[in-house]
Formats: structure tokens, sequence, C-alpha cells
């Protein structure tokens, strides 16, 4: 499981964690793609196969929905709900994805919850979020912080969508990165005929 590779080994490297968020939001991307929110996206959820690969699990509170779809069931974890969830208001339940996604980048990043939780006092939450009172090591990246700061707009309206996201500069060094090797990969085997 996710999170205990986390707790056990701490805060993953900087190239770790650009692999394995950019798997996470590549399968929230598809999610979206076909309508469908996740709701739930955590360490929790998150699996670790044998071979390394990423995958997300538990959709109990998975639900299909047309873009645009605002909805006023609120489910999931707290310490990663969005502050339209934590508030009572109607919210788009991709962009909401989108928040808890950069609650896991945060929480991978640094080995640490942006938020504390110990009050039963969403209002106190939502505070911390408006505010960012959240705190960056120094080891973080700056493309890292300006990700998971977009991902974390306070506004709903202001976040990147899933395929907007994989432009922001800590996913985006990875696109660039699976493009080098992928066209060198495509050179292996392969003959030249003069």
């Amino acid at each position: 499981m996710y999170l205990s590779y986390i707790q056990r080994n701490g805060a993953l490297s900087d190239s770790h964690g650009r692999r394995w968020m950019r798997a996470v939001l590549d399968a929230v991307q598809y999610l979206h793609r076909n309508n469908i929110a996740h709701r739930d996206i955590k360490a929790e959820n998150i699996l670790i196969s044998r071979r390394q690969n990423i995958k997300i699990a538990d959709f109990g509170f998975v639900c299909e929905s047309p873009d645009n779809f605002y909805s006023r069931t609120y489910c999931g974890s707290r310490a990663y709900s969005s502050p339209e969830v934590l508030t009572g208001i109607r919210y788009d339940v991709f962009k909401n994805d989108i928040w808890s996604l950069g609650v896991l980048c945060f929480v991978s990043m640094t080995n640490t919850m942006p938020y504390r939780e110990e009050s039963n006092n969403n209002a106190a939450i939502v505070e911390q979020q408006r505010r960012k009172q959240y705190r960056w090591p120094s080891y973080v990246s700056h493309d890292c912080r300006q990700s998971i700061d977009s991902m974390m707009a306070f506004y709903q309206g202001e976040r990147p969508t899933a395929k907007e996201a994989k432009k922001l500069p800590f996913f985006e060094h990875v696109i660039n990165q699976s493009q080098q090797r992928s066209s060198h990969e495509e050179m292996e085997g392969v003959e030249f005929y003069a």
C-alpha cells in the first residue's frame, strides 16, 4: 500500500515523486475523460504493484457525471477534501479530485499532511486552506511547489483540469523524460537499410 511505503521510507525523491504522481494523474485523467470522478483520492487508496506500478483503488464513492456537473453529495476523506466539500457547497466533482490529488502530491513529497484536522471544526480547516497554511520543506523543488499550489487553489474554478494539470511544471518534466526515453526505445531493434 502506498501510505505504508511513504510512512516506511519517508518523502519521495523528486524524480520518484514525479513519476508516481504522473501515473496517478494519468489514471485520474482517464477516469475524467470517461466522465467518472473518484471522489476519494488519498494515499490509502493508492496501491503499488510488485513491479512498482501505481494503481488507484476503492471506487466506493465514484460517480458518473457529465462535464460541469456539480454535486451535493459530500463524501471522501476530510484530510483530502476540498474547501467546497468541507463547507457544504455544490462542487465540481472533477476539480474536487484535482484538489485531492494535490494533497496526495504534498503528502508524497513531504511525508506530512498539509492541513491539521485535529479539531472537528471544518471551518478551521477551510481557513487553513484559504490561507495556504502549509509549510514546504526546503528540499521540495520549485516546480513541485508551484504545481501543488495550483492543484490546491482555494476556488475550484481556478484549479486545472486533469488534462491541464499534465502541463504543470512538476508533471510536464516527466512528459519530456518519457518522450526522450520512448523515442530512444523506438530506435532499439530498428534496422536501417541503405
